[in-house]
């Protein structure tokens, strides 16, 4: 399927969920998680840490606050996904996520064929990068990780809504930390080794054929299918360093030796 963006925010309301994320989750749209419904990506659970510190508990206390905001910074990721523009995109991309390490984990899932961890076997995390970066369009579900900067001085603004003659800056943005890798290597759910290597997320679980559903879990996903299109020579320099670097296993087993 083709890209739709960019679509107005009424359209958004009425298309989110749908063609743009293939896999759904249940604290987005309210879907069931169950044998059928289990593909979605990890994200605001409760009893959260954010920078070290729990910020709520889940042992049947009150956390729906901490729950809802991360709803909702999630949801304002997806709506700017959906509505940017491709120049907005480039420019913007940078101010949501950490795009090299999108760009890695995009690499790392490829090289290793790793069939789930672009959707359910994914954690998506959002927290302080130690960068602080100018914020070019705001929006109000981020303004509890807005900083003002005055003198060289960073502080987080007490704005309860977007002023328009203030600059904005945030050290937030989101990244992935992946588990559960038991479909790595071209294995299926089913543990079965079906995939050869070198399947990519626009191939098909049986070639050719579009109904079959693509080999990678998400991959219909508008976040991997933009950062694919839009960054592609970058992905490939990832790859290309890491298959120098990291992707090699007497330097894996050098670095634990070392530790």
């Amino acid at each position: 399927m083709e890209y739709l963006y960019p679509i107005t925010s009424s359209e958004w309301n009425v298309k989110f969920g749908n063609e743009y994320v293939n896999y759904k989750h249940n604290t987005l749209v309210n879907e069931e998680f169950d044998g059928d419904h289990s593909f979605e990506f990890r994200y605001a659970c409760r009893g959260d840490y954010r920078d070290g510190d729990l910020i709520n508990e889940s042992d049947g206390q009150d956390d729906d606050a901490q729950f809802d905001l991360n709803h909702d910074v999630m949801l304002a990721f997806y709506e700017w996904l959906i509505t940017a523009t491709e120049e907005q995109y480039v420019a913007e991309a940078s101010q949501w996520f950490v795009k090299s390490a999108m760009e890695f984990f995009y690499a790392f899932t490829h090289y290793y064929t790793m069939m789930d961890n672009r959707a359910k076997n994914t954690f998506w995390h959002f927290a302080k990068t130690g960068v602080h970066r100018e914020v070019s369009r705001p929006v109000a579900a981020l303004l509890h990780v807005y900083d003002e900067l005055d003198n060289g001085v960073y502080t987080r603004t007490s704005d309860t809504s977007i002023d328009p003659n203030k600059t904005y800056y945030t050290e937030y943005a989101f990244d992935l930390w992946t588990y559960d890798c038991d479909t790595a290597l071209g294995i299926d759910n089913n543990g079965a080794l079906v995939f050869p290597y070198g399947k990519e997320d626009t191939d098909y679980r049986t070639e050719g054929d579009p109904l079959s559903g693509y080999a990678f879990n998400g991959a219909g996903s508008i976040f991997w299918r933009r950062l694919r299109t839009t960054f592609a020579s970058e992905i490939v320099d990832t790859m290309s360093a890491a298959d120098r670097n990291c992707f090699n296993s007497q330097d894996l087993i050098d670095e634990f030796d070392q530790f």
